[in-house]
């Protein structure tokens, strides 16, 4: 939580010792806590001054009895003061801490523990602990409303508009030509996904599941769409083209890059089909509605 601040709030105490402190009236010129809107439970930023001592901490508020507790940042002693009461101020800053500040290089770092990089950042947020490090929320629920907006004017599609590192490779890019690539920042689709084949498992590049069990028509895991000219395709890059019926591992379907497809086995002829076990059944039907049903064990 951020503490807490109030202009122009100045108040003497007469508390001695290093415990709570009830809070006395205001300088001239000056406001009282409640005056300069500080409500009960806030947690401030305040400085206490007792002849050449100081103290620097942050203080819970309580409005009644107008008290504020002493959790200390620095002084000049090293440790909370131990108050005379007499001519003592207590005035609400900001501390050094609480300022967003630019660099010599005119950039921003919040947090702690941030990495050193040979080109600086305009903005470089960093947090150890297990929380957000950064938490964008938009309770707007307009088509305009963003949670995030991230802009790029580059023109000649190789600057990366969108990063996130996962260690110190790349997670998830956005290009700006519109491309995407994850595990990668290359780009050569308008969407990429890059699997790590050296880590030495068998994990899938993607992987799609639908645990929608219900009853009925179904809709389609996947779909391509394509326009009248150019219909929705599917491209395998690889030396055959698999496709795997998921926990048996075994094949359905390979096309060769002769275009000869096989059906249970790698193709030798243009259309090969092949099954073993086969009992009764028929390695292929032919179905014409003029002719009736042809099988054929060949």
């Amino acid at each position: 939580m951020a503490n807490v601040l109030a202009n122009r709030v100045k108040v003497g105490t007469s508390t001695t010792g290093t415990g709570t402190i009830t809070l006395g009236s205001a300088f001239d010129g000056f406001q009282t806590f409640s005056d300069g809107g500080i409500s009960d439970g806030d947690v401030v930023r305040y400085v206490i001054v007792d002849g050449t001592n100081f103290e620097i901490g942050t203080g819970t508020y309580t409005a009644t009895g107008t008290t504020l507790s002493r959790t200390l940042t620095e002084s000049s002693t090293g440790s909370l003061l131990s108050l005379s009461g007499t001519d003592v101020e207590v005035f609400i800053t900001a501390a050094n801490e609480d300022l967003v500040l630019k660099d010599s290089s005119g950039n921003v770092k919040l947090g702690s523990g941030h990495e050193t990089v040979a080109t600086p950042r305009c903005l470089d947020v960093a947090h150890g602990a297990a929380t957000y490090a950064a938490s964008v929320y938009n309770t707007g629920t307009t088509s305009s409303a963003s949670g995030l907006v991230v802009r790029s004017d580059d023109t000649s599609g190789n600057a990366l508009a969108f990063n996130v590192y996962v260690g110190n490779t790349y997670g998830f890019v956005v290009k700006s030509n519109g491309r995407a690539h994850v595990g990668g920042y290359l780009t050569p689709a308008k969407f990429t996904v890059q699997g790590n084949s050296d880590n030495g498992d068998d994990d899938a590049a993607i992987r799609i599941i639908d645990k929608d069990t219900t009853s009925g028509s179904q809709n389609p895991q996947i779909e391509f769409y394509g326009d009248t000219t150019n219909l929705g395709s599917i491209r395998v890059n690889d030396t055959l083209g698999h496709l795997f019926l998921d926990g048996s591992n075994s094949t359905l379907a390979t096309i060769s890059p002769t275009g000869r497809l096989g059906i249970g086995t790698d193709p030798s002829s243009i259309l090969h089909v092949e099954e073993t076990n086969i009992g009764s059944s028929a390695q292929a039907r032919i179905i014409n509605t003029d002719i009736g049903t042809t099988d054929t064990q060949t």
